[in-house]
């Protein structure tokens, strides 16, 4: 796996979390954040990546996923305002 190959999946939705496991099953390192730790169940039992519990509006939160070395985010929150103050 490649340092080019990090996903950050903002947001445990059924959605995120169908690009999470793809991802995942790709052999991309992935990592999802979400708010809610029950949302990490969509997740299939052979996801490898990365489970964040936090508020993506934190930076922090956002730094513990690496997201500054991201190639890619993929923001699927329930909330519009978040996903567009996010993106």
């Amino acid at each position: 796996m490649a340092a080019n190959d990090l996903v950050v999946v903002i947001g445990c939705s059924k959605f995120g979390a169908a690009i999470a496991n793809e991802c995942s099953s790709s052999g991309k390192y992935t990592a999802v954040i979400d708010i809610n730790p029950i949302a990490f169940r969509k997740l299939d039992n052979s996801y490898s990546g990365y489970t964040i519990e936090g508020d993506a509006m934190d930076k922090d939160i956002l730094l513990e996923a690496n997201i500054n070395e991201a190639t890619e985010v993929d923001i699927m929150t329930n909330s519009d305002n978040t996903n567009i103050f996010l993106a």
